[in-house]
């Protein structure tokens, strides 16, 4: 009678194991019993078998430590041999359910039909106490919220979109200080700049606070605002970097885990530089999708559109 249990206990913990979960899969990605497809939230066991196709990827992360994996190269594994000797960052855990939900959703949606899904949010930060919006002058899409924006990372990333017909050669970027004292002016040829903004002159009275107006000279004219407020309180940022651990960012799973972190703490601006992170190290239409969805629940350049029919 003991042996029937201890066998009947065996037989349920293999039958439920959880050794891994997916995170994300492009392609036709197979469990080799069964020939079953793998999705975004499909749990695999450590003696499954699996085939990635040709052009195939497959985002993982190892349920007991937190670790994630990503396969790139078409071939056959079995997952044993993807057990990860050390641990990942504890977010995993957490948000691994949600980033698994988001990807499905995003893995089966049309990257282009889903463009119409969303509706560009013109003069939400076009105040005109600050920007002059004329018949001649265009708002930009910039992708933060009406209000300043507190940053845990000093190394801020802004990002902004013209019109989707329209072509902008170079962008500057004046920045000033809450004091409207100007404290750099950068220009770039892209729809994004990255910045060190602790190297900035602080008011008078020690305010973080900077605001980025982005601007065009060639037609057509553009203008923008983003306002950057840096963390100064010692006690919160201590928190977040012991909750953020010491492991660092090690792929594309990893910045969209940190995302949704940062995102929960309404620090939309880090986790809009997450979304980026990962989108430069993975630009799968599932990544493209879930980042509109970011910006579109949290109304930072987008909203829903309201006609829109699936």
């Amino acid at each position: 009678m003991k042996n029937i249990i201890l066998l009947c206990l065996f037989l349920s913990s293999s039958l439920y194991a959880q050794d891994f979960k997916v995170l994300t899969s492009s392609g036709n990605n197979v469990i080799k019993v069964g020939n079953k497809r793998i999705w975004a939230g499909t749990v695999l066991k450590s003696t499954d078998v699996i085939t990635v196709a040709q052009n195939g990827y497959l985002g993982l992360m190892h349920v007991k430590t937190g670790k994630t994996i990503e396969i790139k190269k078409a071939g056959t594994y079995t997952m044993s041999i993807l057990t990860p000797k050390a641990g990942g960052s504890s977010l995993g855990a957490k948000y691994s359910s949600y980033v698994a939900d988001e990807l499905f959703k995003g893995e089966k949606q049309d990257i282009n039909k889903n463009h119409r899904k969303y509706m560009a949010i013109t003069g939400a930060v076009s105040r005109e106490s600050r920007v002059s919006n004329t018949n001649d002058t265009k708002t930009l899409i910039v992708f933060t919220k009406d209000y300043a924006q507190e940053v845990y990372d000093d190394f801020v990333y802004l990002s902004w979109m013209p019109n989707e017909n329209d072509k902008i050669t170079k962008y500057y970027i004046q920045i000033t200080n809450i004091s409207d004292e100007p404290v750099a002016l950068l220009e770039t040829d892209k729809n994004y700049i990255e910045l060190d903004m602790s190297i900035y002159k602080k008011a008078k009275d020690g305010d973080a606070t900077f605001i980025a107006k982005i601007f065009t000279s060639e037609a057509p004219l553009y203008k923008g605002i983003i306002t950057v407020s840096l963390m100064t309180d010692k006690g919160k940022k201590e928190s977040i970097k012991k909750e953020l651990g010491n492991a660092t960012p090690e792929n594309a799973l990893d910045y969209l885990i940190r995302a949704k972190y940062f995102e929960e703490k309404a620090l939309f601006l880090d986790a809009v530089k997450c979304y980026q992170k990962a989108l430069a190290l993975q630009n799968l239409d599932s990544y493209k999708n879930a980042y509109m969805e970011f910006l579109s629940r949290n109304n930072m350049g987008y909203k829903l559109n309201p006609d829109f029919k699936d």
